[in-house]
């Protein structure tokens, strides 16, 4: 099994033409075609964890809490 990425871009119909190369000559193969919309930087949104600061109330030692939890593993 081989694996490829490719980038392309759809025509005005819609439509993208493939023209892979593989080592594979006279034989059948399966191919499979995962379609992924590609989402400009200004799309990507990144969630900001602003609306949470100061909501957590801890009590105790954090890094005593840490240590406990790696010791369980």
């Amino acid at each position: 099994m081989e694996t490829t990425h490719i980038k392309c871009h759809s025509n005005d119909n819609g439509h993208v033409i493939l023209d892979v190369p593989t080592k594979y000559r006279n034989k059948d193969l399966e191919i499979l075609i995962v379609i992924n919309k590609i989402l400009s930087d200004e799309k990507k949104k990144k969630y900001s964890f602003s609306e949470l600061i100061g909501k957590l109330e801890w009590r105790g030692d954090p890094v005593a809490v840490q240590r406990k939890i790696r010791d369980e593993w």
